[in-house]
This record gives structure tokens, sequence and C-alpha cells, in this order.
């Protein structure tokens, strides 16, 4: 269907007056369950081709009411909250002021993370992770363990902790971890922490004041 008003290729308009279970505006189900061989399938596909006009170029705007919840740019970056997503993931969201979560409305984070596991115990149960430069192995993670404490590791590394000045990156404190058995150094005003004896503690000179 081509619509050159609107410059529109298909449009599909719903306007059901009453249910007595989901509506769906569009749904698709496709059943892939016949297929043999080694190609794959997938459930949607969209091919967009840029065009010369000045407009925003969007593979899909997602939209409540006419307000764009979540977009897919041409570039590949998602933005939710936010039509010009500046980054691969861009979420933009305006956080409750309860200090708890006391309902799906009252969350005082913008994102959440959830790991579904059971095991209670105090193995790290890892829900974010960040990789190595140009890489596929890890480097640190943020999780939780069954007991409910949080959880911040690397993976075999320093833990640097700084602040950034004009795009320098300045260490501020560094955990060396040393063993195994994670009894690891701490480094003030110093990224190679080295201590003697059963101390833990590094601090540079005139690091440490009262």
């Amino acid at each position: 269907f081509n619509d050159a008003a609107t410059a529109e290729y298909a449009t599909f308009t719903a306007s059901p007056t009453a249910s007595s279970g989901t509506t769906y505006g569009l749904s698709l189900t496709p059943d892939f369950s016949g297929i043999t061989g080694t190609g794959g399938y997938t459930g949607l596909f969209v091919n967009a081709t840029d065009g010369s006009g000045s407009g925003t170029e969007l593979l899909a705007d997602l939209q409540q009411g006419g307000t764009s919840r979540m977009v897919v740019t041409g570039a590949g970056n998602v933005g939710i909250g936010t039509t010009g997503p500046g980054a691969n993931l861009h979420v933009v969201g305006l956080s409750s002021s309860a200090t708890t979560w006391t309902s799906a409305t009252q969350n005082p984070a913008i994102m959440v993370l959830k790991n579904t596991r059971t095991t209670t115990t105090v193995a790290p149960a890892y829900t974010l992770q960040f990789n190595r430069q140009n890489s596929d192995v890890p480097s640190w993670y943020f999780g939780v363990d069954g007991n409910g404490d949080g959880i911040v590791a690397t993976n075999n590394g320093k833990l640097r902790i700084g602040h950034d000045y004009s795009g320098t990156f300045y260490d501020d404190i560094t955990v060396n971890g040393v063993s195994q058995t994670g009894s690891g150094n701490v480094g003030l005003g110093t990224t190679s922490p080295t201590v003697s004896g059963t101390g833990k503690l590094h601090m540079a000179a005139d690091t440490f004041r009262l």
C-alpha cells in the first residue's frame, strides 16, 4: 500500500470498544517448526534504505499516545526515553523520589537488572559484565550473592577507583587482588600497592592527614 500524502506504505488502525482479554493492534505468530536444513529464520525483518531527506532516520519508533517510548536508529542505537540515542544503548528516565521499592511506579532507580537465580549461598550471581577492551574476555562484574550482599568483582585484575579530568584518568584508590582467597592490598595514591608482613594498606606520601 502506498499513501503518497503521508509517505506511508501501510497503515493498520485498530479501534476496539470492548474486550474480555488482551487486544492486539498487530500480532505476528509465524510458525518455523517445519523448517529443515541449515538456514536460520527471522520473526520480523526490517531493511530500510537511507534516503536524501533531512528527517530523523529511525528503523523503529514505538509510541504510546503519540509519545515515543523506544526507538532504534539507522545507526543501530537503541533509545529508551529518548529519540536521539547517542550510544548503543541510551536510557533516559525520571526515577521516583522513593528510597525503597514499593511498586512498579515507585522505584528509586532508572534501570533495574534482576538475576533470577535462587541459590542461597555466598557464591556470586553476576548480573552485569564489562569486557576487556576490544575483547570477549570479562574484565569486571556487578552482582549479588544469595544473602543479598552486593558484589563488585574483577577478573584477575585490579579494581581502580578514581576521577577523570579533561580526558585523563587519575587513580584515587586501587585494590590489588594478590591471591585466590581475595586477600588484596589497597593503595591510596598508588596503582601498585605493596605491603610487608600482615599489612594491607599502602598510602603514597602525603595522602593521609588528620
